[in-house]
């Protein structure tokens, strides 16, 4: 295996990054003449991709956090599916996408539910649920939940490291047809209660992200059933239209598209992902040993005030590993 040096990847990536498909394959020839070499070419040059100390530092934070959540999961039974580029890192990386700072994560409706009750009971003590209403750009006047598990207020002893969140309700359906109807009632949904839900007001965070559960549990669930699971004998799953997901990330899916979890590493640790997770990946992104020309844009900011919480950061980092004997 060739190792590329820092300073070899640093100037590699700033070039690669601004091509096309074509001139980046220009790229991999000239970096590995032997045309029979270049696929081995590539997966080294991308494995010996490395974050700046700073997202490093986050990614460590993000990972510990998803090493506690998957120990929850475990003790208590739940499901859960690390998905997007938590898929690409573990393929491609073994770990993190280098620019990338958050993990994806879906979850079956009714398991989402008890660990957001869970979360609203302290069994995380200092995180919290947020679901936050968002519009997506692409497609003007489309709502969704956002729902990441985050860290207190970094102003009140907290860090900016969090997980998102995504359900899979059950379908009566797998089609093209119903991902499409799903996402013009999560828009058309958007205009009429949703709105007049967010339009009231309530004294605190947490007296909002409780209504919150409750809304989308009881009047988005009994829409979503109504018009996606009528007969109770389902076939699949997509997203809820209480989701962010705009388009059909990954359609409506097959139950033997999700179950049982494929097991694949995160940095030396295995986690669930889709039973699908490859071939949905190499579906939805091709080939993915291409850079994309936006990776600014999987940044989520988090690293604003990174100095003012990154030692309240290693603190947590330090004391979860020691406690769950993850240092040994």
């Amino acid at each position: 295996m060739k190792n590329y040096s820092i300073a070899a990847y640093d100037n590699a990536l700033e070039k690669v990054k601004t091509l096309n498909k074509t001139q980046q394959d220009l790229f991999w020839r000239a970096l590995e003449p032997d045309t029979a070499k270049v696929a081995d070419a590539k997966k080294d040059f991308f494995a010996s991709m490395k974050p700046d100390a700073k997202v490093s530092h986050i990614q460590e934070g993000t990972f510990t956090l998803l090493r506690v959540f998957d120990a929850l999961c475990k003790k208590h039974g739940l499901s859960y599916f690390i998905y997007g580029g938590g898929v690409i890192g573990a393929m491609r990386h073994k770990g993190f996408i280098p620019w990338d700072d958050d993990v994806d994560i879906l979850m079956p409706r009714e398991d989402f539910y008890r660990f957001w009750e869970m979360v609203n009971d302290d069994i995380l003590p200092g995180f919290y649920m947020r679901p936050l209403l968002k519009v997506y750009k692409s497609i003007p006047g489309t709502y969704g939940f956002s729902y990441s598990l985050r860290s207190v207020d970094h102003g009140s002893g907290g860090f900016k490291c969090f997980l998102e969140f995504n359900m899979l309700c059950k379908v009566d359906e797998v089609s093209e047809k119903v991902a499409s109807e799903i996402i013009a009632t999560r828009k058309e949904l958007g205009k009429t209660i949703v709105k007049d839900f967010f339009n009231n007001e309530y004294q605190d965070k947490k007296t909002r992200y409780a209504a919150s559960l409750e809304f989308i549990r009881k009047d988005l669930d009994s829409i979503y059933d109504g018009l996606f699971f009528k007969s109770g004998n389902h076939v699949g799953y997509s997203t809820h239209i209480g989701s962010r997901a705009a388009t059909p990330r990954f359609h409506t899916l097959r139950t033997e598209d999700v179950f049982p979890a494929h097991k694949m590493e995160l940095n030396g640790v295995e986690f669930d992902f889709l039973h699908s997770a490859v071939e949905n990946t190499e579906t939805r992104f091709g080939d993915i040993y291409y850079l994309p020309n936006d990776i600014t844009s999987h940044n989520h900011g988090v690293d604003k005030g990174y100095e003012n919480w990154s030692g309240i950061l290693s603190e947590y980092i330090q004391k979860t590993n020691e406690e769950m004997g993850w240092n040994k």
